[in-house]
């Protein structure tokens, strides 16, 4: 996806939207979805798309928090379990962590470190770099 002032991001959406993202680049003239269109006219065409789908009362934005809610509970879970089970290699492997910090979190699993490293990775879904982001998303307390 190449947003305003040309920043080029890779973003992830739930599998459920494939074909809604299909439908969106076949009805788009140059098969750039969003390309060289205002804000506002993106956000009525995926509305309108979106409801020809069967995704009524859902715009951009409750997809992605959809999304983000899904995915921050999968890696929560998946990083809970790793630390209980002591693997901090495979969590080194499937998240951005560093082996002393991965140790340390299977070592003494703290929910604190756990939420933070779920949305590090989220963050990046998302196409941001920043935690503070997933927390527009998903609030704190919701894992």
């Amino acid at each position: 996806m190449i947003e305003k002032g040309g920043k080029v991001r890779r973003v992830q959406y739930d599998g459920q939207f494939q074909k809604l993202m299909e439908r969106l680049v076949r009805e788009t003239p140059n098969g750039s979805i969003f390309a060289g269109v205002n804000q506002q006219t993106t956000y009525s065409q995926i509305k309108k798309i979106a409801e020809k789908s069967g995704f009524n009362g859902r715009g951009l934005h409750g997809m992605r928090k959809n999304f983000a809610v899904k995915k921050h509970a999968e890696y929560f879970r998946r990083i809970q379990e790793l630390s209980q089970s002591k693997n901090w290699r495979l969590l080194v492997k499937e998240f951005p962590v560093s082996e002393q910090k991965a140790k340390r979190i299977c070592s003494i699993p703290k929910e604190r470190a756990i939420d933070v490293l779920a949305r590090l990775r989220l963050t990046h879904d998302l196409g941001h770099n920043r935690v503070e982001v997933t927390y527009r998303y998903v609030p704190r307390g919701e894992n």
